[in-house]
């Protein structure tokens, strides 16, 4: 018999296999993330996880049923809903799940009164067109009847999130004044690296300038380094004692 260890009792057979799933929008650099942390969590004892990536563009057969054709949200959102369904079958219900982009999960309402979720996420709406980023977000007027409408649907899934975990600062601020979300809720998370593949040189390789004058060197390889949890929203930084470098 299995106990627990904080009161003795008898363990639920299925909490000592908890059920995680992994539901991850796979665009762009996102897909790096998602095979680290499969490489990661692969192999270990006492779960059971699944895996559902989402491409940028589904195309499971429910996504072509107007109107869910016509939304991007609702097309990722049905996606997710029809993987999630073999998933379910196979290995049960899920005990909790990390999901990665709002937009997974949308319109799944079920599923997140029913499963504990953390939701991570390298950006907001409003934050985007704050910034006028429009490569990560359709252009909308954020004063918009529609708009306000879509937000309030958005601050509805951050809202139900058991933990959010922005991958950056500028990320978080976004859900404290824009969403109103309480900040006891949210902890940045950055994405973080394979450190078998990425580790720091020694110092004494490292190019004389950066040897004489301490200077450190920022690279940002993307069009929006404090959305993507490089550097502060304040970019460049001013201190003449970083240098920084973009690539877009």
């Amino acid at each position: 018999m299995n106990l627990r260890p904080d009161t003795g009792r008898a363990m639920h057979p299925e909490l000592l296999h908890p059920h995680f799933l992994f539901a991850i929008w796979m665009v762009g650099g996102i897909q790096t993330v998602y095979n680290n942390m499969r490489a990661a969590l692969e192999g270990k004892d006492g779960a059971r996880f699944s895996w559902l990536p989402v491409e940028m563009y589904p195309d499971d057969w429910i996504t072509k049923i107007p109107p869910i054709s016509l939304n991007g949200s609702w097309k990722n959102s049905m996606a997710t809903w029809s993987r999630m369904k073999p998933l379910i079958r196979a290995k049960g219900d899920f005990h909790a799940a990390y999901v990665l982009e709002h937009t997974l999960l949308t319109f799944l309402w079920g599923f997140r009164r029913r499963v504990p979720f953390l939701l991570a996420t390298d950006m907001t709406p409003l934050f985007c067109a704050k910034h006028k980023l429009w490569y990560a977000v359709p252009e909308f007027e954020p004063a918009s009847r529609s708009s306000r409408i879509k937000q309030a649907i958005t601050r509805n899934v951050y809202s139900s999130a058991y933990h959010l975990l922005p991958w950056s600062t500028a990320v978080r601020d976004s859900f404290v004044e824009d969403y109103g979300i309480p900040a006891q809720r949210i902890t940045v998370l950055p994405p973080g690296i394979d450190l078998k593949r990425w580790h720091p040189r020694n110092h004494r390789e490292r190019g004389t300038p950066f040897r004489k004058n301490r200077s450190r060197c920022c690279t940002s390889a993307g069009t929006s380094p404090a959305r993507e949890g490089i550097c502060s929203s304040n970019w460049p930084p001013n201190r003449s004692s970083e240098t920084a470098s973009s690539i877009s």
